[in-house]
């Protein structure tokens, strides 16, 4: 599966003020439909780049599915946990001698 390709668009130049703020380049923000109080990720590239990404309103939906590759299949799981959760006959600690 190929990569799509990143838009990437200037848009002029923002400065640092004395307190660390930053304000962007009229337009910016209702380019990209951010509005006041909208939560970022902040990330920094390669030690030079500052990526600013809106934070989801959902949470739980972005992230749902992203981590299934960590996971054994389900079928795997219920075989596990029918054949005694991993435990041999001998070890298993509800079964009686």
């Amino acid at each position: 599966m190929a990569i799509p390709a990143r838009q990437i668009k200037p848009v002029g130049e923002a400065t640092i003020n004395d307190e660390g703020d930053v304000k962007l380049p009229d337009g910016v923000l209702r380019d990209v439909d951010w509005k006041q109080g909208d939560q970022l990720w902040v990330t920094v590239v390669d030690g030079d780049q500052i990526v600013l990404t809106k934070r989801p309103e959902d949470i739980v939906s972005y992230f749902a599915g992203a981590f299934t590759d960590l996971y054994p299949d389900p079928e795997d799981t219920r075989r596990f946990l029918d054949e005694g959760r991993g435990y041999g006959d001998d070890s298993d600690p509800d079964t009686e001698a």
